[in-house]
């Protein structure tokens, strides 16, 4: 059958060895391949092709996160359900959904620019056209990647691509909702779409009657929890990205070592795991590089080619200056996509924890959110849950007002409480933070209630050093970088949540795989750990006192990427975000 195309355009197929198949695969799985339409992947062929040829050989060592490549068969297929099977060619990748129980997928899109005039088969026109109304206006022209396609995608984000899908909406702009969602995605920048990646906080819906029933099944989470022997959340999440990240930073090795410029326009990496199945804890035994939580390939070679030292010293000086060209965006992006990971993880789980704050937002569909207001409050000690009323409080510390007098003071609910994980886990200082409801927030939406969300950030700092932070704005940046985000709640004023999030800091132990991913990604095998560390601190600037202006940000970042790919220019910053969550 079927599967769906996900962010591109070729259909893909489910593949299944028949019953008693002598190959090696199908002793691993049945469905270990999965089927693409070779009607829009043969520009493809041939690159595998010769990728297969040169697996294993000197300064290829790239080609092991290719995407597993089987061959082209013919083989029947069921184009359209419930319609009877039709014999279809189909190129055999590996399937990146199997032994999961729910694959959630990130396709990110690698490159500034994602078509170039007569490269491969592009016309000018259309290299023109999606050059200047694609990459321009996403952040390819951010970041040098854009997210192109996300399979099973947390609730979170369904909720608010309800905001941006109204029907009033769509008449007015005679855009598909699918168009708008995509152009949503592309977007996003590496922290926002890896936050959402790594979601599996709970979305308790309304019932008929009132009260609220778990979204667990729909979001692939419908386990009992805590379940004995399995990773909680907030383990699964710190072990996914960080693995990710192991991926990444060993990528980042091979790619240095490849021995001609290469010019892969429009390809891509996937990121994939299981949301719908917690890990068991086993997987805690085997090591970096071991874990076996995740998977990363690199894929979508339409517009690719394997460029060899040989076949490059024949090139025109202008082609030669191409490809280099080229690779310096693939390299560039790359890198910075491993710093958005390095920065999301420094952020959630580097740092003990001594503060929790919670920002509240009014999401508005065209233009950025609107601040509602902020409270800082402690984390939990050895005693019981803190749970109160709080009152909100601008940037400044003023009490947050609504009312047509300003008499009202706006206020959250929430709950912290501390979370006993188990001996042995790779984190510790454990606290599950759950939102009720907040009220009273001063109205920004001119027809309609507020469309309400919640961000929840852990600061190192006390609460004091907090509150007087946040009147700083490299601070109020750092209440949304590494953020915990909860559903969007539509046009509700005193908006209900009970949503719940866990946070937590990482072992001295723990620490040691993310050191050594770093000096993988620098090509400083041989640093000690405190000389890693040492860097690290000069690269990311989590904390409310290490808080760093745009310009200095900027700086450690190219600082990041000249570390992963000395020579490389860092032609490229991240924008500011667009994007509508």
């Amino acid at each position: 059958p079927a599967l769906g195309r996900s962010g591109g355009t070729a259909a893909f197929f489910k593949a299944t060895y028949r019953e008693g198949a002598p190959d090696p695969e199908a002793q691993l799985s049945r469905n270990y391949w999965i089927g693409k339409d070779l009607a829009r992947a043969k520009d493809e062929v041939a690159f595998y092709e010769v990728a297969k040829t040169l697996q294993g050989a000197e300064g290829w060592d790239v080609l092991k996160w290719m995407t597993p490549y089987k061959g082209v068969c013919r083989c029947p297929c069921e184009v359209k359900a419930g319609e009877e099977a039709k014999p279809v060619d189909v190129m055999l990748l590996r399937n990146g959904r199997d032994g999961y129980h729910t694959c959630r997928m990130l396709d990110v899109k690698i490159g500034q620019v994602t078509a170039v005039a007569g490269w491969q088969g592009k016309s000018a026109l259309s290299a023109w056209m999606q050059t200047n109304t694609i990459d321009a206006v996403t952040n390819s022209a951010g970041q040098g990647f854009r997210l192109e396609g996300f399979d099973s995608p947390p609730e979170t984000l369904h909720t608010f691509e309800e905001l941006l899908t109204e029907q009033k909406l769509l008449k007015t702009t005679a855009v598909s909702a699918a168009k708008v969602k995509r152009f949503n995605l592309q977007r996003m920048t590496a922290c926002q779409f890896v936050s959402y990646f790594l979601d599996l906080h709970e979305v308790p819906k309304a019932k008929a009657g009132g009260g609220y029933t778990s979204s667990s099944a729909s979001a692939g989470n419908a386990l009992p929890y805590p379940e004995p022997g399995l990773l909680t959340r907030v383990e699964t999440q710190e072990l996914v990205l960080l693995s990710s990240i192991e991926e990444l930073a060993s990528l980042i090795k091979a790619m240095r070592e490849v021995q001609a410029p290469q010019q892969w326009i429009g390809s891509s990496v996937m990121f994939c795991f299981d949301c719908g199945a917690r890990p068991s804890r086993e997987v805690l035994t085997r090591g970096p590089g071991k874990w076996g939580v995740s998977r990363l390939h690199i894929f979508d070679w339409g517009r690719s080619e394997l460029n060899l030292p040989q076949a490059h010293a024949r090139l025109e000086a202008d082609q030669q200056v191409e490809r280099q060209k080229y690779w310096s965006h693939y390299c560039g992006a790359i890198g910075k996509l491993l710093y958005d990971c390095c920065n999301l993880y420094v952020s959630r789980y580097w740092h003990a924890k001594k503060t929790v704050a919670f920002t509240v937002w009014d999401k508005d569909q065209f233009t950025p959110d609107d601040f509602l207001g902020t409270v800082a409050l402690p984390m939990p000690a050895n005693g019981g849950p803190s749970a109160g009323t709080h009152e909100l409080s601008t940037y400044t510390g003023d009490p947050v007002k609504s009312g047509m007098l300003r008499g009202t003071t706006g206020t959250i609910q929430a709950t912290v409480s501390a979370l006993n994980l188990i001996p042995g886990s790779r984190l510790e200082g454990a606290a599950t933070v759950k939102i009720h409801k907040i009220e009273n927030c001063p109205k920004k939406d001119t027809m309609s209630p507020n469309d309400t969300f919640v961000e929840v950030t852990a600061f190192p700092e006390e609460p004091a050093v907090v509150k007087e932070g946040i009147k700083r704005p490299e601070v109020q940046s750092l209440l949304r970088l590494g953020a915990h985000l909860t559903s969007l709640k539509i046009d509700i004023a005193a908006p209900v949540f009970e949503e719940e999030f866990e946070l937590a800091t990482l072992t001295e132990e723990a620490r040691k795989p993310l050191l050594r991913a770093l000096a993988t990604a620098f090509g400083e095998e041989r640093a000690s750990d405190a000389d890693v560390q040492s860097q690290m601190n000069s690269l990311f600037h989590n904390t409310v006192q290490g808080a760093a202006n745009e310009q200095k940000a900027s700086s450690s970042r190219n600082t990041f990427l000249t570390k992963c790919f000395p020579g490389v220019e860092a032609t490229l910053s991240v924008a500011s975000s667009h994007s509508y969550r």
